[in-house]
């Protein structure tokens, strides 16, 4: 990496193909720049880059463009999990044939067909469960010495106990499709920065959109309900409303399973709500997890590699993650919830 963490390979030459197909009238580029895309803390999983070009047109005329590149971390743990699953094929596959699939099926009313196997498994691949074990066992022994400091703890603090050995265990349980619940393909990091929001000229939401494919799931709807709810949602909102943001999904998924002239029994509001009681874990492994991300203050050491990390400056981010009076305040509120719904039982004995 250079010393504004672009490599030196990212230059204007590597970009020559894209120009010539989409910018009407291009001859050359008159300048480029490359800078980091995202600031500390807002995006782990890869590193963004924003590319700025100035691209000179047929007659002399200067028109700029600019890109947003994502490119692979080089730690050696990120190279194993690449290994295990390629977070950059999975979402070529999004982008290039199931989000046009979908597009479709509203064009045409049609019918979706099956997922491949790459997007009914997400992460939880058999042949990855050692490595996310070893990932989340550093991280649930900080939390573990954290937790005791919550108010309230001695409430549930023996439910975590139990709980974090066997983590990993019921979320993989967790994770196999039940063909007899409602099913859909989850976006899989469901949070706040993974949403963009297109405004209108008097300052209204014109249109959302969902970015980031990279770990999507098919399966049961609860994950990215947990996962965004719980995750990104303000404290005021995050317990009293959660039921209120429920049925507001479930009325808007049936009009829309409607539109699609879907032909199974739609489903139910009880069923989506005790399918999330189900796999209550999801609510667990968000607020122990991703939450404590959203709700730190930017900060340069927000990275992947100190996120998952076993390293002296990795434990400390996470007990910056797991100390910070913000998520503090959230998870006091969400623990005693989770305990009272059933979240924080095991099933694996």
């Amino acid at each position: 990496m250079a010393a504004n963490n672009v490599p030196e390979w990212i230059n204007a030459e590597l970009f020559e193909d894209v120009l010539k197909s989409t910018v009407p009238g291009y001859t050359k580029v008159k300048t480029f720049k490359a800078d980091a895309g995202s600031a500390a803390g807002e995006n782990y999983a890869t590193i963004m880059l924003r590319v700025n070009i100035e691209v000179e047109l047929e007659e002399g005329k200067s028109k700029d463009v600019s890109y947003m590149v994502k490119l692979p971390h080089q730690l050696e743990l990120y190279k194993e999990m690449m290994k295990q699953n390629n977070i950059f094929d999975v979402e070529r596959l999004m982008y290039c044939e199931v989000v046009p699939e979908m597009e479709a099926l509203y064009k045409d009313v049609g019918v979706d067909g099956a997922y491949p196997e790459l997007l009914n498994l997400g992460v939880f691949k058999e042949e990855g469960r050692a490595m996310v074990t070893e990932m989340l066992n550093g991280m649930m022994s900080r939390f573990l010495k954290v937790c005791v400091t919550f108010d309230g703890h001695e409430e549930y603090i023996e439910e975590i106990k139990k709980i974090i050995p066997v983590a990993v265990d019921e979320m993989f349980k967790m994770a196999k499709i039940n063909t007899q619940e409602f099913n859909a393909l989850n976006h899989g990091d469901f949070w706040s920065n993974n949403v963009m929001f297109q405004y209108d000229a008097f300052g209204k939401v014109k249109e959302v959109y969902l970015v980031d494919y990279q770990l999507p799931k098919y399966g049961t709807v609860a994950q990215d309900l947990l996962y965004f709810l719980l995750s990104s949602t303000k404290l005021e909102d995050k317990i009293s409303k959660f039921d209120y943001y429920i049925k507001f999904y479930h009325d808007n998924l049936i009009e829309h399973l409607k539109v699609l002239k879907y032909t199974r029994p739609l489903p139910t509001l009880r069923s989506i709500h005790s399918s999330l009681l189900k796999h209550g874990i999801f609510g667990f492994s968000i607020v122990t997890g991703v939450m404590s991300a959203v709700l730190l203050d930017p900060s340069e050491n927000a990275s992947f590699e100190n996120f998952v990390g076993d390293s002296e400056a990795g434990e400390a981010f996470q007990m910056q993650l797991y100390t910070n009076p913000r998520y503090r305040k959230h998870i006091q509120v969400i623990m005693p919830w989770l305990l009272n719904r059933g979240a924080l039982e095991t099933t694996i004995l």
